[in-house]
């Protein structure tokens, strides 16, 4: 059985987290091309790289992957 709620609760997070960084920045007058990304292939290339460090995906992502 696939587990997907940690990969899903940590994609909540993350857009949550990039959310609300953005509007701390707006309110600073910070332009929009300057506002933290989170476009959805800034999303994908952070959990790339949360799969190897992040310790709730050590073994998650090899159990759970679907290649």
């Amino acid at each position: 059985m696939v587990r997907r709620a940690p990969a899903y609760n940590w994609a909540v997070g993350w857009v949550s987290a990039s959310w609300w960084q953005r509007r701390a920045e707006a309110s600073y007058r910070i332009g929009d091309g300057a506002l933290t990304p989170w476009p959805l292939p800034a999303l994908r290339k952070e959990f790339n790289r949360a799969k190897s460090i992040d310790p709730r995906f050590v073994g998650w992502w090899r159990e759970n992957s679907s290649c």
